[in-house]
């Protein structure tokens, strides 16, 4: 639980990261690239002494590897530009909500069971979810809905088969990490350099700041999901104390007012958190 736990805490972070980009940075790529790169070298450094395990079975486990790159570098920037377009709360609203996808594939490809507690706890985690966004009279605008909705898929896929290599890779939680991080880098250079853009001090920063906390968010959650036995479980556990945790964030960090509708729905999260325990 402790593993878990700090993942849920950089897990947040990342979005608050996203917050203060979007009021001090510029350019969100060479944020993300750099947060990537950044994130790869503390990971190699961590994991030196496993580097040998790349002779092992190389090919079977480097392919599962690139195409989460790629995710990781897509749904990143897909979760920035919906941080900075449709706002915070809207943005993590759609990446706790993908707990959806990610329980399905649980359950299509894991083959698991859902137990009592994921079913008592589960519509109330999704409602305490839905009604914290929920602002009386807020408009949202529709052009930038679309972002939120394929983060909510893009987020319950890479949470999903983040947990797959950690159940199914001959290498170390670790060095997956470093690689995926690697690989994402190296995408995101690339469409870097097919762009205009400037490197701004501030950029490279915030980016440093985020790789940081990115290596340690993934390192945690592979870690504690090779501990579980319950998978459904353990993915409704990480969204409900995600949600919590960013929610006090938000209201202690960027002034959040505080209404009827989050009490309520902090209080319905705190109820799940219970029966799902």
């Amino acid at each position: 639980m402790i593993a878990l736990f700090i993942a849920i805490v950089f897990t947040t972070s990342i979005f608050w990261v996203f917050k203060w980009h979007g009021n001090n940075g510029d350019n969100l790529n060479i944020t993300v690239v750099t947060n990537y790169f950044v994130a790869a070298i503390i990971g190699f450094l961590v994991n030196r002494q496993h580097l040998y395990e790349l002779n092992d079975n190389f090919t079977n486990n480097i392919w599962p590897l690139l195409a989460l790159g790629l995710l990781f570098i897509t749904t990143f920037v897909l979760i920035g530009y919906s941080t900075k377009k449709s706002g915070i709360g809207l943005t993590v609203m759609a990446s706790k909500l993908s707990i959806f996808v990610t329980i399905f594939l649980s359950f299509l490809i894991f083959k698991d069971s859902i137990g009592i507690k994921t079913i008592l706890a589960l519509p109330i985690a999704i409602a305490s979810i839905i009604l914290y966004q929920f602002t009386k009279g807020e408009k949202k605008r529709k052009k930038d809905l679309w972002l939120p909705l394929v983060v909510l898929l893009g987020s319950g896929i890479v949470d999903f088969f983040l947990a797959w290599i950690s159940k199914n890779s001959d290498w170390t939680t670790g060095l997956n990490a470093s690689i995926i991080f690697l690989i994402a880098a190296t995408l995101g250079a690339i469409q870097v350099l097919f762009t205009q853009f400037r490197i701004k001090r501030i950029d490279i920063l915030i980016g440093v700041v985020l790789g940081s906390i990115n290596y340690a968010s993934i390192h945690f959650y592979l870690l504690a999901f090779k501990q579980t036995t319950n998978n459904p479980l353990y993915f409704l556990l990480f969204s409900i104390g995600t949600l919590l945790i960013s929610s006090i964030g938000s209201i202690a960090l960027f002034k959040e007012p505080i209404n009827r509708n989050k009490i309520i729905s902090l209080s319905l999260s705190c109820l799940a958190l219970y029966l799902a325990y």
